[in-house]
């Protein structure tokens, strides 16, 4: 059996932004594996031995595919926070061409959910809950911090900008325009099929939260710095 792997899909961006959606999307492909959540720089820095087979076997668990890939955005760029030759390293060690992934939603949305969401865990777990505001406070500087990665890898790496918003107003063209990017052909059958999964509008966090008026506008600066960000608002 000839080996059509050759690619690698990187998702990277924020938590809670549409990676889940977007990840299960690219997977319904007959093609295409992307792992649920994966941590991969981290496995990698991890793994001894033949790094580049541990990985593929993780990822496609020994089936054949042309692209695999792992969707756990937030982590990836965390760890390049800290590891600046962690994507090096890896591009060198999976030898595939790299494509990546930046998943956009509303500021406003992807941070105010990523605080709810942060509360709830900490609930579960019995843990000290920080009142929302602070929390809220620390969500914007590490989104803060997130766009600046992103913004740097963008020098240097041919990154896609995936809009959650547009998907689910336009999925026909944006599911195309993805597996164009992607260098993979997509059937119609699998378009289809992806559309009855998608949900018919985006959940929108923001209209039921609280910013205060200095959150707000320290958003709002955030959108106004980066390119992908410009023409949302609250």
């Amino acid at each position: 059996m000839v080996n059509l792997l050759n690619k690698f899909c990187l998702f990277i961006g924020y938590a809670y932004s549409g990676s889940t959606i977007t990840g299960n999307i690219i997977d319904m492909h007959p093609n295409i594996k992307i792992a649920k959540q994966f941590d991969v720089l981290k496995f990698m820095r991890d793994s001894k031995g033949d790094t580049r087979k541990k990985i593929i076997n993780k990822i496609s668990n020994g089936k054949q595919y042309e692209m695999i890939g792992t969707k756990a955005g937030h982590k990836t760029l965390k760890h390049l926070f800290g590891y600046g030759e962690d994507l090096m390293r890896f591009k060198y060690y999976v030898g595939m061409k790299m494509y990546y992934i930046h998943i956009i939603r509303n500021p406003f949305d992807n941070i105010s959910s990523w605080t709810n969401n942060v509360t709830k865990r900490d609930k579960r777990h019995g843990r000290i809950l920080l009142p929302d505001e602070h929390l809220t406070n620390i969500r914007i500087i590490h989104y803060d911090k997130l766009n600046e990665m992103i913004n740097n890898l963008k020098s240097d790496e041919n990154i896609y900008s995936f809009y959650l918003e547009n998907l689910i107003s336009n999925p026909d063209e944006e599911i195309k325009k993805l597996f164009n990017y992607l260098e993979i052909d997509v059937s119609n059958k699998t378009i289809d099929k992806i559309i009855k999964v998608l949900y018919k509008k985006p959940t929108e966090p923001r209209l039921k939260y609280k910013f205060t008026e200095n959150q707000t506008r320290q958003i709002n600066n955030i959108i106004q710095r980066y390119e992908w960000l410009k023409g949302y608002k609250l």
